[in-house]
């Protein structure tokens, strides 16, 4: 395995860049990593009021797929064109403005649509309706793919701090809402590993003790469940990637096995239903999905940082997108076998 070392010329370029002694670039890096992704929190933190309006639509699967495909498409032709000798990039700001004026044309439009179709709500209108909102969805998603991308490539080229304030920014704005990116993740984890394998209730003598009462069960189908595991899992992923601002190993070698090593977590999970008794309680999932959390935000920041720093100044940009689109691919896969799980148990 091929071990990613930071490159030598880095720990120079550190020591010539200007002094950030109230550190305003720290802050703008972090405050950027947190905008490109408030956009899609906040459709998703709607997702209820939007599954009230179109009912027999799956707005978490439609949302999902229609933004990230966007997302990916975009990372996808911003990593081709980078390594393009023949077509030069449009410089990243320009990149970065026409991303957020697509986000606010897109947080605009939805709610507006909603306005102008109220009450009439015939099957024709809805349809239109609906058609726009994911329209506007697959926006954010493009200008997700246009602003983080260009935002992390463009970061790859600066000091390891300031790519930890833009994942540290990341993870704050999941945290920050009532419901994340991951809330569907965490539902269709929750409904698709934990509750199929809840045993069967039997039925109770008079005369036999009460059956012992298992808080797994009961968080896993209370609808407050899925929503205190996703806020546990965001509150752990921001304290990881704010890890990284205290140590950040030299190579990537151990990282990498560190994050394969987290199929563990899985066998820890099953045993919360399956296990012991004291297994069978809110802490040990709590604790779990904290540190799950927490893994995830520094083992992510920490190659984010470390990989731009293994090649030359002039390919940084192009390892940066290259990065993040793997890290949007990654999530693409694990929704789509998050869905096909599901289907397999209904």
């Amino acid at each position: 395995m091929e071990v990613i070392r930071p490159n030598e010329h880095y720990d120079d370029d550190y020591h010539q860049e200007p002094k950030d002694p109230y550190h305003l670039a720290y802050m703008i890096h972090f405050f950027l990593g947190a905008g490109y992704l408030i956009p899609w929190n906040a459709f998703i933190t709607a997702v209820d009021y939007f599954q009230y309006l179109y009912p027999n639509k799956h707005i978490n699967k439609v949302f999902s797929v229609g933004y990230m495909s966007a997302a990916v498409t975009v990372l996808l032709t911003l990593m081709c064109w980078t390594r393009s000798n023949r077509i030069k990039l449009p410089s990243v700001r320009t990149r970065m403005n026409i991303g957020q004026g697509l986000f606010i044309s897109a947080l605009m439009v939805a709610p507006v649509t909603d306005w102008i179709v109220n009450g009439n709500q015939t099957t024709m209108i809805s349809n239109i309706s609906f058609v726009v909102l994911v329209s506007m969805v697959m926006i954010s998603g493009l200008a997700d793919g246009l602003v983080g991308g260009s935002l992390v490539g463009a970061t790859g080229e600066l000091p390891g701090r300031y790519m930890q304030a833009v994942f540290a920014g990341n993870a704050t704005a999941g945290t920050c809402t009532h419901h994340s990116p991951m809330h569907h993740l965490h539902q269709r984890f929750t409904q698709a590993t934990v509750t199929p394998m809840l045993p069967e209730p039997k039925t109770q003598q008079s005369d036999h003790p009460p059956p012992r009462v298992n808080h797994v069960k009961l968080l896993a189908s209370s609808k407050e469940g899925p929503v205190a595991g996703d806020r546990t899992f965001n509150v752990g992923d921001f304290m990881g990637k704010c890890l990284t601002a205290i140590y950040v190993p030299k190579g990537s070698k151990g990282t990498v096995w560190c994050c394969m090593g987290r199929v563990v977590f899985y066998p820890f999970f099953v045993g919360c239903i399956h296990g012991p008794k004291w297994m069978h309680s809110e802490a040990p999932v709590i604790v779990l999905t904290l540190m799950l959390g927490v893994s995830n935000g520094y083992l992510t920041s920490v190659l984010m940082i470390l990989a731009p720093k293994s090649v030359p100044i002039e390919e940084a940009e192009m390892v940066g997108i290259a990065m993040e689109t793997f890290l949007v691919i990654g999530l693409v896969v694990g929704s789509a076998l998050g869905w096909f799980w599901n289907f397999e148990k209904n």
